[in-house]
């Protein structure tokens, strides 16, 4: 039997008993998982469903693991919004993907990270608001803290310690407001064509009563084109107000994406220049 196929047949079995312990519990929040296979994929992907008590609602996470993932190791966390996207193209409008798999899987194998687990949660019809500060930003930050990462703890060999969500337009806001908010359990925030200000909302005013986190990496970038040109107010917005507030200029990436747009296809050549930052290798 070929390495491959064993890691896979052994880490389900980790995983179905872990589905069994928990099924034991009355909190069953992540019931089962597959192996989710498609002409997309690189590496290894397992598909749960997530049922939030705290929001109600249900939705897809995909929890994509490293070459050679051992249980005794922890590792990295990096979790992604709308993650239905980040490893195939699930329900883009430009019909595209971050590839994130494959460029994980490159960026390990040159050593230029060491190896993290990915996990893309995927959005539901209420994107708008559990993507919001404004609306239920918090409510989907509580849900995430409280039950999905515990949850997601049960099953794989996650480091706690070591936690990044990133994310773009909508997703790019939330995970700074995580970063920013839940500053114990995030502490680095990957935003791609962030809406920090957007339709008569201007999250960096909200900054200004809020304690600045201890302990935060932040990336950003935005591009130039279409909705991007738009979304710029906010962005610089907030490069002054971490000015102002003397932000450490070594925990920030800044850059402007020349001639790039708000599609998958930028986000995922941008992200090539983010997780080295957030994960560089230490061998």
């Amino acid at each position: 039997m070929k390495k491959n196929s064993f890691n896979h047949i052994f880490i389900l079995l980790l995983v179905i008993l872990a589905t069994v312990l928990i099924s034991c519990d009355n909190e069953n929040l992540l019931p089962g998982a597959h192996l989710l296979e498609n002409n997309h994929i690189t590496g290894t992907v397992y598909e749960h469903v997530y049922l939030s008590k705290i929001l109600k609602n249900k939705r897809d996470v995909f929890v994509w693991l490293p070459i050679d993932y051992n249980v005794e190791t922890k590792y990295p966390l990096l979790l992604l919004h709308d993650g239905q996207n980040v490893f195939f193209p699930g329900a883009s409008r430009s019909g595209n993907e971050w590839h994130l798999d494959e460029t994980v899987t490159s960026l390990i194998n040159s050593k230029a990270i060491e190896p993290i687990i990915m996990v893309g949660v995927g959005n539901t019809s209420r994107r708008s608001s559990e993507y919001s500060p404004q609306f239920d930003g918090e409510l989907y930050g509580r849900a995430l803290v409280d039950e999905l990462l515990p949850s997601l703890e049960e099953f794989y060999s996650i480091n706690s310690h070591k936690v990044a969500t990133m994310g773009a337009s909508y997703g790019g806001l939330i995970s700074l407001s995580l970063g920013w908010e839940f500053n114990n359990y995030f502490n680095m925030a990957g935003c791609l064509s962030p809406a920090f200000s957007y339709k008569n909302f201007n999250y960096v005013d909200s900054l200004y009563h809020l304690k600045n986190p201890e302990s935060l990496k932040i990336a950003v970038v935005n591009g130039t084109k279409d909705l991007d040109i738009e979304l710029q107010h906010g962005v610089d917005l907030f490069i002054n107000y971490l000015k102002e507030n003397n932000f450490p200029e070594n925990n920030l990436m800044y850059w402007i994406a020349k001639e790039k747009s708000h599609t998958e296809l930028d986000w995922a050549d941008q992200a090539k220049s983010i997780l080295p930052w957030f994960f560089g290798s230490q061998l």
